[in-house]
This record gives C-alpha cells, structure tokens and sequence, in this order.
C-alpha cells in the first residue's frame, strides 16, 4: 500500500493507469475532459500546467475509478474486480481496525505536513484548482443529479 501520493503516482503510472493532461483551462475543459474520461472508463488524469495557476499547482481526477486504481491504492492483488475485489477488501478492512492499536496518533513539529502551511487571512482556497462542473453535476438535458464525493470550487470567494 502506497503511503504518498507522489509514490502512488508512481506505482499507477508503471502500470500505465495515470495519464498527465498539460495546459488544460480549469473553467470548462477540465470538467468536460474528466467527464469524458469517466464514461470511456479511462485512466486517471493528472492535469498539470494549469490555465492560471502556477507551476506545480497540479490537479488528479479519476484516482480510485478503476478496480486496478483501487487495488493498487488498497495493496490488493490487480487481478481481482467486481465482487471478487468487494469481498477481499472486506476481509482486509477486518484487519484494518484490528491493527488500528499498532499505529497511535503522533504529534510532530515538522515534516511533509507542513511543507505548505496558510493561515489567518493567507487562507484562499480559489488558490487551487478545481475543475469546473456544471450546476447539475450530471446530466444537464435530464436535470439528473449525482450522488458522490467531489471537491467543487467553493463559490466567488465572498
């Protein structure tokens, strides 16, 4: 099980399950391209050199949307899918909360952590991006709606 997500990156990558997208525009081709991505069932998408944001202000869509994704993620073998994977996973979460003594909570004074720390009035989050969805976050012709984690733009920043 990958730790990090620039080791997870990595681990996807060699199975060539990630994909880096460069120069895409947050505002509408993000969204649109990830939504496409997700109906071919594509790989993951790494969107890099953001229209507007600065180097190294990278954006990842698509992380857990593949059973091999998953399993990569999990440290389950690759070869399982659908209830084969859910059932497997299932025996491991048991031993998950079983191990869960063996790894206390740890107060540090530094580390990756705090590589970037913002605070007070230095809090923006618009300083990241995010793609772009339309209001309905599904089908806008059937005013469909999905039912889903996401992490949207969080409005005009007022």
């Amino acid at each position: 099980m990958k730790t990090d997500l620039r080791a997870w990156l990595n681990a996807v990558e060699s199975h060539g399950e990630v994909k880096t997208v460069d120069g895409a525009d947050w505002n509408k081709e993000i969204g649109t391209v990830v939504e496409l991505n997700a109906k071919a069932r594509g790989p993951a998408l790494l969107f890099d050199n953001i229209k507007d944001y600065p180097a190294g202000f990278r954006l990842l869509a698509g992380a857990m949307s593949s059973a091999k994704r998953l399993s990569l993620t999990l440290g389950m073998p690759l070869d399982l899918e659908g209830l084969d994977l859910i059932h497997s996973m299932k025996d491991k979460m048991r031993g998950w909360s079983d191990d869960l003594d063996e790894f206390p909570p740890m107060a540090v004074k530094d580390g990756a952590i705090f590589q970037n720390v913002d605070e007070g009035a230095r809090v923006n989050l618009l300083k990241f991006p995010a793609l772009y969805r339309h209001r309905l976050g599904g089908d806008p012709a059937r005013a469909q709606r999905r039912l889903g984690q996401s992490r949207h733009l969080p409005g005009d920043g007022s």
